[in-house]
């Protein structure tokens, strides 16, 4: 019986131990938590939905109400075409709200919360990675729609006469961006304390 030995030349150097300091920062945190939205294809779904409901549902109801236009003083007085412009930005919140589930409960499907769990000590930074993420896609995804839909719209309404420029509709274009900012953040406020618990215990 024959004993065989490896030729040292053939054998594969062991890579070299990393020397730098690993330390748990911020940044990297949100470059992870950026890598695990770029690449699941629902992400792509939910801030596609968020832009088609911006868009499309602001200048479907601005055909409505061209065919129903306001009837009186006091009706023209109080109508706000840039609210019936950006009207599909209520619905949009459910898409958006779509997006922030399935940004925490994919990592539980595939596993992939235990490794998150076990190279992130501190646990508020993932949970803050996330909300940055889903903040930065969501207005990313959102002001164009909201432009395309007030756009769109006041075309729509300028035919009846209802239309109002957008050096007019300043004031109201950002009071209903910022309502759709806020609601969005009441939204993510109420589901931060379910979100934290799961994360602290490593339970969905």
């Amino acid at each position: 019986m024959t004993s065989t030995t490896a030729d040292p030349a053939h054998v594969a150097a062991a890579p070299p131990a990393y020397q730098l300091p690993q330390r748990v920062t911020q940044a990297r945190v949100l470059r992870s938590e950026w890598t695990k939205l770029r690449t699941q294809p629902s992400v792509f779904w939910a801030l596609l939905a968020t832009m088609i409901l911006i868009a499309g549902f602001g200048i479907l109801y601005s055909l409505v109400r061209e065919t129903r236009p306001p009837h009186g003083a006091a009706a023209i007085a109080s109508f706000d075409p840039a609210g019936v412009s950006l009207s599909g930005v209520q619905l949009a919140q459910i898409a958006v709200g779509v997006l922030g589930v399935l940004l925490v409960t994919s990592e539980y499907a595939t596993g992939l919360i235990r490794t998150t769990l076990a190279a992130v000590p501190r646990r508020l930074p993932v949970l803050w990675g996330k909300a940055v993420l889903v903040t930065a896609a969501t207005l990313a995804a959102s002001l164009p729609a909201a432009f395309v839909a007030f756009v769109g719209g006041q075309s729509i309404l300028a035919r009846a006469h209802l239309s109002v420029p957008l050096s007019q509709a300043g004031v109201t274009t950002e009071r209903l961006l910022a309502e759709k900012i806020e609601r969005t953040s009441c939204c993510s406020t109420r589901l931060t304390p379910k979100v934290a618990s799961s994360v602290s215990s490593g339970r969905p």
